[in-house]
């Protein structure tokens, strides 16, 4: 039976363009008039969970800057940063600047597309990442035969070997945690060919093959090591010859720099070179043997059969380097090895060192490219996996990636790309169409407009309903692309990071974010992207354990604040963000009903309750958490109320899971019995909502984090309905902490003003939150707002504060954590009509609502089973039966 207040007179399913014109006004898509030059702030997201990439929709020059979230450094001690993997770089030639461009993301298909005119073509350039295929997929096509002429490259961004094979690059090497990692390019083209080259580099200065096999110089003779342009016009490059003049020279090796200088080497080495590099020198004397090897710039690992320069010279004991670098250059590394006159492994490769570093678009790159000429499409299919495994008693590793992933791109490169690029769009759909959303309307003229000059519109206080519904559902898309399931869980920034050296590490931050990036997956109808956080939890947990029992001799579990992805920890213990672990691992129950998951996670529930049951202490016949912080702010000390909150949370939540299952009823029973003991919420001298045991909150303090307010949200210990008091004054703390605040607290604030039922307050934070970065003043806590591609600024990029957007918006529109499924608690004045269709409630309801004038005008609540559920509507409260999914 349906339970309308009245018949829907029109169809609430937003329609997902499939084109990407560049006046696509397609509430599902991102667009751009010009490429982007900022990783951060430009570049377009795509990714499948595992792998995700950031593509710049270059025309002379396209960069895809690629991750793949298990490549990580660090070990069980120490957690580390997550590793940025490489770069795809693609140089056209052309002659001629690119027009009528257009660049957008269409995040309902989950398919980012470059277009433009350049001599008279129009080039087209499709980019997916496929979840069913595990591959990136480029598409480049023309309406010209022929017009596809050009280099790619595969830059490794920790210096492992670049092979290339007939169309394949590939690139592998190894972290200095003994991580074994590879990453391979297939081209597959339509026309014309490709091969292997050794191609680009400063002003794509051509560089000369080297060939196969080493040169072996005795060392009894001096040699010149000469760089000119004697043989080859105008590009420089380098030559070994003996010392006799008239001898003719032995190339063995070549390179290009900015300036040629020439050098002698009586029966050392002396090797300098000036120009973009500044002077760096090294040094050999020469007894026994090594081989030099020369980068232009960055790290090698493993042995090298080409590249720049690769001299060995037979007599040398000792190797030294003296660098007069300046700045942030860095030429090269060196190995030392025996000299030996040994034939090339593998020589119909070529094989090079990559760059460590590689600029946004490079001025230098690994010597070895595949070189395609006059082809009339190409297909890249890009793939990367480590040898990580989710399982501490095997080491946390599996066999080298190489054979597994060489079948994965190898089976995608022998599909076509229309087959490809279709399956993938079905996947996606699935999840991204289980939920539609329409705040209002946009006049087209506006609708019309890029993204970048529509948020800079929005910035500036003018309305934009349908941005805002895409801002929530581009939420919804970075959670797909960033977290399915058999992947890692989101990190700080997903799956997308440019750095080896990322912002915080790029890691799983306990003490907010990692919770904040899974509160809109069930309540956005995500649930399947909850999978990866669970999965993790379990897989650290007999790390987390046995470390914690070590640290505190008692039993259960707790974690610090910055964790990787072999249990490893990094800062201060956050004791009680174990409880905060298993309030999402509880909400994923409650949405879902799941009762083969709840028993999955129920011990791990119980051991961080034991950790807790040990770690209480008794003042004045109430319980106190021992001495801890409220995360990044103010004094150590016990009962502060973050822990409080968590700990009464946890203990409720894990009694009532032990209910559900059957287990542990006396377990269960004191449990509840000590909550009850639990110091509670606590109102201080000015009406405040006390963040610690003393009264010392400062009512001028703008702190980012109101970790005191968690009971208001995700907690449900606070609530206007059945503790109004206490409401009141988590509001008097909200209001005091500031208007401003970095991008994750920004969204954290919509949750708790939604939760309070302050629609205006609520939606007050979603215009702070949305607001161009460019208008904002990065500094402090002061720092929130949105980059022209829709990342969240923490600054700088942080991912949260995205899904905690997506969160707030479906909190102001549906609330179901007091046994009642409330629609449109908190819907403010500016949406005074709209939509909704497939969001989710707890007790395992899917909720469809349209309102007008801002009240529910028709509504629809299913289930799996028919059922009575209490709702309340337009403020009167009902019961009904709902329909069957």
């Amino acid at each position: 039976m349906k339970h309308y207040c009245a018949v829907f007179t029109a169809a609430i399913c937003l329609c997902w363009a499939t084109g990407s014109a560049a006046n696509d006004t397609n509430p599902g898509t991102l667009w751009y008039r010009q490429p982007a030059t900022n990783w951060m702030t430009e570049a377009l997201p795509v990714g499948n969970g595992a792998m995700g990439a950031m593509v710049f929709g270059g025309t002379s020059w396209e960069r895809i800057q690629f991750n793949e979230k298990s490549l990580w450094n660090g070990d069980e001690k120490r957690a580390c940063c997550y590793q940025a993997f490489g770069n795809l770089f693609l140089r056209f030639d052309a002659s001629t600047p690119a027009t009528n461009y257009s660049r957008t993301l269409d995040i309902g298909r989950g398919v980012q597309t470059t277009s433009y005119e350049q001599g008279g073509v129009r080039f087209t350039r499709e980019v997916i990442a496929s979840y069913p295929a595990k591959v990136i997929v480029v598409r480049m096509t023309a309406d010209k035969p022929g017009a596809f002429i050009g280099n790619l490259w595969l830059a490794d961004m920790h210096g492992g070997d670049v092979l290339a094979g007939k169309n394949r690059l590939t690139a592998t090497g190894i972290l200095n945690n003994g991580l074994d990692y590879e990453s391979q390019v297939v081209v597959v083209t339509e026309g014309g060919s490709v091969t292997p080259a050794f191609e680009g580099g400063f002003d794509n200065k051509p560089v000369p093959r080297i060939p196969p096999g080493l040169a072996v110089l005795d060392g009894s003779r001096d040699v010149y090591l000469a760089a000119g342009n004697a043989k080859r016009g105008q590009d420089p490059y380098l030559e070994l010859t003996d010392t006799d003049p008239a001898g003719k020279p032995l190339v063995i090796g070549g390179a290009w720099f900015d300036r040629g200088i020439s050098f002698r080497i009586p029966g050392g080495l002396a090797f300098d070179l000036g120009g973009k590099y500044r002077w760096v020198s090294f040094t050999t004397e020469l007894p026994e043997g090594i081989a030099l090897q020369v980068l232009a710039d960055g790290k090698q690992v493993g042995e090298v059969t080409g590249g720049y320069v690769c001299l060995p010279i037979a007599g040398a004991k000792e190797l030294k380097i003296v660098s007069k670098s300046n700045a942030n250059v860095s030429l090269g590394h060196l190995r030392v090895s025996p000299a030996k006159a040994e034939p090339v492994k593998d020589a119909g490769l070529v094989r090079a060192v990559s760059a460590a570093r590689v600029p946004n678009f490079p001025d230098a790159l690994p010597p070895v490219s595949l070189r395609f000429e006059q082809c009339n499409a190409i297909t890249l299919v890009l793939g990367a996996k480590t040898a990580y495994l989710p399982d501490r008693a095997k080491g946390w590793r599996g066999p080298h990636p190489h054979e597994s992933l060489t079948c994965t791109v190898d089976a995608a490169a022998a599909r076509s790309y229309a087959e490809l690029c279709a399956e993938h769009e079905r996947d996606h759909r699935v999840p991204f169409g289980s939920l539609q959303l329409s705040l209002g309307s946009t006049p087209p003229e506006v609708a019309a407009r890029p993204t970048d000059e529509r948020l800079e519109r929005y910035g500036r206080g003018a309305a934009d309903p349908e941005l805002e519904g895409l801002f929530f559902q581009f939420g919804r898309y970075l959670l797909i692309a960033s977290s399915r399931p058999g992947s890692l869980p989101a990190n700080l920034q997903g799956v997308w990071n440019e750095v080896n050296n990322p912002p915080w590490t790029c890691d799983y931050h306990a003490d907010i974010n990692v919770e904040m990036n899974y509160w809109p997956a069930d309540v956005a109808n995500l649930s399947e992207c909850f999978q990866p956080l669970a999965d993790w939890m379990l897989a650290s947990l007999p790390v987390w354990t046995e470390t914690t029992r070590a640290t505190f001799k008692v039993p259960g579990w707790t974690i610090r604040g910055h964790n990787g992805v072999q249990g490893g920890f990094g800062s201060q213990w956050y004791h009680a963000c174990n409880a905060w672990l298993c309030r999402n691992l509880w909400d994923h129950y409650e949405f879902t009903q799941d009762k083969e998951f709840l028993r999955r996670v129920y011990p791990m529930m119980k051991q961080a309750a034991e950790y807790w049951d040990a770690q209480l202490i008794e003042r004045d016949g109430k319980l106190l958490t021992s001495v801890t912080y409220s995360p990044e702010h103010g004094p150590h000390e016990e009962g502060i109320s973050f822990a409080h909150q968590l700990v009464w949370d946890l203990y409720g939540n894990t009694a009532a899971a032990a209910a559900i299952l059957g287990a542990d009823r006396e377990f269960a029973e004191r449990l509840t019995s000590r909550r009850a003991k639990l110091l509670g919420p606590q109102i201080g001298r000015w009406g405040q909502l006390q963040e610690w045991k003393g009264d010392i909150d400062d009512p001028k303090d703008h702190h980012r984090h109101t970790s005191h307010l968690l009971a208001v949200y995700p907690g449900v210990q606070i609530s206007p309905e059945k503790t109004p008091e206490l409401a009141t004054a988590a509001a008097t703390s909200l209001i005091a902490r500031g208007e401003e605040s970095t991008g994750w607290a920004l969204a954290w604030r919509i949750n708790i003003w939604a939760r309070l039922r302050e629609a205006e307050r609520a939606y007050g934070y979603i215009r702070r939150q949305l607001r161009p970065v460019t208008s904002l003043k990065i500094q402090g806590d002061a720092g929130g707002g949105t980059y022209a591609n829709l990342l969240d600024c923490c600054p700088p990029f942080q991912i949260d504060g995205n899904f905690g957007y997506t969160a707030g918006v479906a909190e102001m529109l549906v609330q179901s954590q007091h046994g009642i499924i409330e629609l449109l608690p908190a819907l403010p004045k500016a949406w005074p009509t709209g939509n909704v269709k497939g969001i989710r409630a707890r007790g395992g309801y899917e909720v469809d609502i349209e309102w007008k004038k801002g009240k529910v005008t028709a509504y629809r609540i299913a289930s799996q089973q028919p059922r009575e559920v209490k709702i309340r509507v337009n403020g009167d409260v009902k019961t009904i039966t709902t329909e069957k999914l």
